[in-house]
Formats: C-alpha cells, sequence, structure tokens
C-alpha cells in the first residue's frame, strides 16, 4: 500500500462540472420570473403611491379654493398666450413649496425663465416601471428642456369613437369632459358621477419616447385623429409643466399608425392611456382610491370612467 489517495477520473469530474452547472441554470431559470415579478411588484406599488399623493394634492387644493385645478390653465396676457398644466397648481400640496415659489405663471410654462423650474425632475410624477424613469428631458430646442413625467389627466373622448359608434353618444347632450378638462377649473359641484366613478389621473408612460404595443414606435406619425403628431421619435406632452401633456382618448392602434380604432390603453403612448404594467396601467379615481384597470377593460366604460357628469352606470368587470 503506498498510502496515496486514490484520484478521481478526469471524466468524472468534468461530468460533475456540468451537472452542476446544468443546476445552477435551471435554478436561475425557474427563480428569475419571480425575482421579476417581485421586483415589478413593489414598482406598482411604488406607482400607486405616487398617485395616491397627486390625488391627496388635489383634494388639498379643492378644500382651499372650492375648485379642481385647471387641467390646462391658458390666458392673456401682454398680449401673449400663457399655458400652464395643472401640476404647478398642486406644487404648495406636494412639499414643492420651494419649487411652486421659482415657477411664474405670468409667463408661459416654456418660457426661459420658467427653465430652472421645468427641468427638476419629480419623483412623484414619474412610475418605477418606466424605463430611464428619473432622468428622461424633453428636449424643447434653444437649450430648453422639460423633466419628463408619467401621469396624466384623461380629460375627454374623442367625438370619432362616437360616431363609429365604439362610445355611446349620451343622452340629453350630456358630455364625456372628464374632471380636469383643458382651459377651465370645475367647482367643487361639478363632480356629479360621484368621486368613487370617475378618473382623476392615469398613466400615460414613457414620453417623450414614441412607445407601442411591443417595444419602440414609429418615428414619425400624421395620424387624423386630433391627437399630436410623432416628429424624430419624440412624443409632444412629455413635460409635467407641457400644456399638451392632457390624454383624452382617441383610440390609436397597436403599432401606432391609425385610428381611431377600439383601443384603451397600452396601444401607444401618443398621448394615450400607456403603462410598462403588464396587463393594464394604475389610477387615481376623484375620491382618491387607487387601482389598477385591466387594460382590456371595454371603451364605453373606460369612457364612462372619465365623464364627470355623463349620469352613465359604470360596472367595472
Amino acid at each position: 500500500n503506498s498510502g496515496r489517495t486514490p484520484s478521481v477520473p478526469r471524466a468524472f469530474l468534468l461530468v460533475l462540472l456540468l451537472v452542476l452547472f446544468a443546476t445552477v441554470r435551471i435554478l436561475a431559470a425557474l427563480l428569475l420570473p419571480a425575482v421579476n415579478a417581485a421586483r415589478e411588484s413593489a414598482r406598482r406599488i411604488a406607482c400607486s403611491n405616487n398617485l395616491k399623493q397627486l390625488g391627496l394634492a388635489v383634494t388639498q387644493y379643492i378644500t382651499a379654493h372650492d375648485r379642481y385645478p385647471p387641467g390646462k390653465s391658458e390666458q392673456t396676457i401682454g398680449g401673449n398666450t400663457v399655458s400652464h398644466t395643472f401640476v404647478p397648481f398642486l406644487l404648495p400640496f406636494l412639499e414643492q413649496g420651494n419649487l411652486a415659489a421659482i415657477y411664474d405663471f405670468q409667463k408661459n410654462w416654456e418660457n426661459v425663465a420658467n427653465q430652472n423650474a421645468i427641468k427638476v425632475q419629480l419623483s412623484f410624477m414619474q412610475c418605477p416601471s418606466t424605463p430611464d424613469s428619473g432622468r428622461r428631458l424633453d428636449n424643447l430646442g434653444n437649450s430648453k428642456v422639460a423633466a419628463a413625467a408619467d401621469y396624466s389627466s384623461p380629460n375627454n373622448v374623442d367625438g370619432q369613437l362616437i360616431t363609429l359608434g365604439l362610445v355611446p353618444k349620451l343622452a340629453n347632450g350630456l358630455s364625456y369632459e372628464g374632471i380636469l378638462p383643458g382651459k377651465k377649473s370645475i367647482p367643487r359641484a361639478g363632480l356629479r358621477d360621484g368621486g368613487s366613478n370617475t378618473l382623476l389621473f392615469g398613466e400615460d408612460a414613457g414620453r417623450p419616447a414614441h412607445w407601442v404595443k411591443g417595444g419602440k414606435g414609429p418615428a414619425s406619425t400624421n395620424l387624423p385623429c386630433g391627437n399630436l403628431d410623432v416628429s424624430g421619435g419624440r412624443v409632444i406632452g412629455a413635460g409635467w409643466a407641457d400644456a399638451s401633456m392632457l390624454i383624452p382618448v382617441h383610440g390609436i392602434s397597436r403599432d401606432g399608425t391609425a385610428c381611431p380604432v377600439n383601443c384603451v390603453m397600452n396601444c401607444t403612448n401618443n398621448n394615450e392611456a400607456f403603462s410598462f404594467h403588464p396587463g393594464g396601467m394604475c389610477v387615481v379615481y376623484a375620491d382618491g382610491h387607487v387601482t389598477f384597470l385591466q387594460e382590456g377593460i371595454a371603451m364605453p366604460v373606460y369612457a364612462a370612467l372619465i365623464s364627470r357628469a355623463g349620469e352613465e352606470s359604470v360596472q367595472l368587470p
């Protein structure tokens, strides 16, 4: 007996290593979806919390002014049209008093006087599921930029959808106009459908980049639905201060090239409801409650949730 330990054949060691590597790969394949699902769940909770903050800010605004903030404020000052979104009005109620102090309502939102304000990234306006969340800037030209936002108000329904029968015409001349319509501020009593039945904010994520179902959208579009054209891969209305940020329903196709069609959300972010959450988007209602709206929701139901005084009977699936 030489006293030496018997050697393990190299071929056997190689088989063991191959089995080990295969086992690790199988475990990784099994665990990765669960890890990704947990991360998305955390991001969705954070997104819901952002919308909850915005809903609470609107409630405080109403308490102070007895009316809703305008979806888009527009007035003539010194012969110039001056426009603002709802966001600057809510800044004092979102612990952004310092930012509100440097925002000049006497100048248009994109005026150079407001540049230091509108380029500030607002975490409560960006969904963490969105690519490049917290870093997106919209190039406005002339060395001006605007920090992007993923939340806006679904403020109306395009009339062509009614003409085509995709959305029913309301009785007695009633309108699908939402609680934050453009160019006016609605008094508290103007919400007649009830806060639990009326959408306040939803998602239109990923702007200024053009996204459609499945990935990046066409670099340019010229659609006849009333929404703004995409040019150079840029969707107009990305900034939280951008007066074009509202998201009325036009019904644009999954590839972003046709309208009006029967699509409610997650087909395109060209001023339509769009999120990077699988299967739907987060929304907050006028009463402040937040929920996840399934993308399979019927267009007439979604339209009824937008209207503040349509007198519809809304039943979610």
